[in-house]
Formats: C-alpha cells, structure tokens, sequence
C-alpha cells in the first residue's frame, strides 16, 4: 500500500483539498454573522491545522475513521513494502517448480517467468505478475496454481469469489461510510494488514460479475468490472481513490489472477488490459503425476498412498473424467476413512 512514495496516500485527494491558507480570511469573513467568537475561533484554528498539514504533506484522514483502524492504516503506510527480492535464478526455479505441480499450466507459468525475466534483468526485484484471466473447465485447478505460485514466491495471496459474493463489487473495493455495514475492501484491508504492497490478488469466476449493482436504496452504481478495471489500469492504479477510507492507494504492485470458465461472457476492455490464458485439459499421464505427488505428501510412501494412485489410475482406464478437484476430493475421502476408528 502505499501512501506515496511508500505511501498510501496523497493529501491532494483528501476532502480538504481546497483548504488553502489564503481561503481562511473569506472563510471566516462568511461565518462571522452566524458563529460565536468561540466557534469562530475553534474553526479558524482547525482551518490553520489542516492547512498546514496540507503545505507540508502530512496525511489527513476523516474524523469517521475508527482509532483502531487510522492506526493501522498510519502504520502501514509507514512500514509496508513489498516482499523480498528475487534474483532472475530464483525467479526461473520457481517458474520450474511451478510447472512441475501443474504442467497444463505451462502458459500463465511462461508469463510469470518472461515478466520476471525483465524485472531481475539488472538485479534483484520484487515479485510482480502480469494481470491474467485464466480460462479453463472447472476443477482444473486455476485459482489453485494462483495461490501455489503465491506460496512459492512468498508473497501473500488475497481471494475473492465473485460466485459466492453477491456484492462482489463492494467486497473488493469496499463502500462509503454513509451507508450503515459500509468496509474496506478484501484487497486494501489484506494490504493494510499484512503491510505489503505486492500481493496477488486473486479473482475466481469474473465472467459471473455483474454490469451494474442496485444498492438498498435503489441506487444502480457499476458493478464489478468497471471497477475492477480501473484498480488494474496503471496510470488510475497509481492513485486508486478507496471510498472507503477516502485515500488514494497505489496499486500497482498488485498481482492480478483472474479466473473464469468462459471467458467469452466478458467484455473486451477487460479483455484488452488483461493476458488470456486458455488451459487445456491434463492429460492422464499428468493427472497420475500430480495424484501420485498429493498422496505421497498426504499419506507418505506406502500402501495407503499406492491405494490412491491405484484408484486415479483405474477411473482413468475407465476414461472417466477426472479432474484436479476430483482427485482432491479422492484423497480427501481416503484421509476421512482412514481418520475412522474401526469397528469392533
């Protein structure tokens, strides 16, 4: 998050913009009819207060915000930086481990790998992907290699899941405080929390955003993907106003993981600042490798490991459809049984 330079925050976009020390007399002149000698003088010292910290760049934020959480924020923007550093050898072994854990993700892995490429290409530099939709079948494991690939590089991964989010649009970027269960979003509490700049943030089924959204009162504001557009458009990403708590974030070290099943139900201006990437179907020989590789880390070598992989290997004989999330789901049902104490 940052305040600008590691900032979060820039004092021109606060609501005291135009306090400016010459607009204190014209201020004071238009009240003095209607205020007290004491109210005049507590407002002209509260003018002078927020006009000095606006000449001299301080943050102001909103009487609203909570004490706990102006705390957290200042202290964030003070300490919040992206995770270590990676070198262009360190960026290349995690590229190859993640194709190994999923080699049908071969392409969104390339992209990560040709972006950090370019980032170490004159030293060591902080984890960043290419925005990307991934577009596959469900149960490929999409929004998984998303956070594998997060584990990997050591950066923290923040997920939103539009299909279970009915006010997806509101739970990423949060609401005003003039509506009554008003927050900040998923990604700029994750920010402010974990006090990084550079986490990846994941979007499971985007296709199934919304245009636009009616509030409790009636209101239609813009759904997800306008939003979402402007927080991965650079030059807006640079100075992302929250109307949470009406500051501008920079977010442009965010990691930006998409996913969906269908990528043509989206619309092409999110398409165009976005990589598509079309998985294809693991192969059998893939889907062995990867339940082979779970059981072990489950069950460790053994017959219940083998009892697994015996399993996956007969469905797939069968030419039964499997899927990373069915195997998941095969393991995670072996492990349930064998949690079972036996009958006597």
């Amino acid at each position: 998050m940052s305040l600008v330079p590691i900032r979060l925050v820039e004092i021109d976009d606060i609501a005291v913009r135009s306090l400016h020390r010459e607009s204190i007399q014209r201020i004071q002149q238009t009240l003095e009819k209607t205020l007290s000698t004491a109210s005049r003088r507590r407002l002209k010292e509260r003018i002078e207060k927020l006009a000095d910290k606006r000449q001299s760049g301080a943050l102001v934020l909103s009487d609203r915000i909570k004490p706990e959480e102006r705390t957290a924020l200042l202290h964030a923007a003070k300490t919040a930086r992206p995770a270590k550093a990676l070198s262009s050898h360190q960026a290349d072994e995690i590229a190859a481990d993640l194709h190994q854990k999923a080699p049908w993700m071969a392409a969104a892995g390339t992209l990560v790998m040709r972006e950090m490429r370019v980032r170490t290409s004159s030293g060591p530099a902080a984890f960043h992907a290419p925005p990307m939709i991934i577009e596959g079948r469900p149960g490929l494991g999409k929004s998984w290699w998303a956070r594998a690939m997060a584990q990997l590089v050591g950066v923290q991964a923040i997920t939103l899941d539009v299909g279970g989010s009915g006010g997806a649009v509101f739970s990423l970027c949060g609401s005003e405080r003039i509506w009554g269960k008003s927050e900040a979003g998923v990604l700029v509490s994750g920010m402010i929390s974990l006090r990084t700049t550079n986490p990846v943030m994941i979007i499971d089924e985007v296709d199934k955003a919304p245009t636009n959204v009616e509030t409790a009162g009636g209101k239609t504001v813009p759904g997800l993907i306008p939003v979402l557009m402007s927080m991965i458009e650079p030059l807006t990403a640079a100075r992302w106003h929250c109307p949470y708590y009406q500051v501008p974030f920079d977010l442009r070290g965010v990691s930006w993981i998409m996913t969906t099943n269908d990528a043509s139900r989206l619309p092409q201006p999110l398409l165009d600042r976005c990589h598509l990437v079309k998985v294809p179907d693991p192969t059998a020989q893939q889907l062995t490798m990867v339940a082979r590789s779970i059981a072990i880390k489950r069950f460790g070598e053994g017959v219940h490991a083998d009892a697994v992989i015996g399993a996956v290997e007969a469905a797939l004989e069968r030419r039964q459809i499997l899927s990373l999330r069915s195997i998941q789901r095969l393991i995670e049902r072996a492990e349930a049984f064998l949690a079972t104490p036996p009958l006597h």
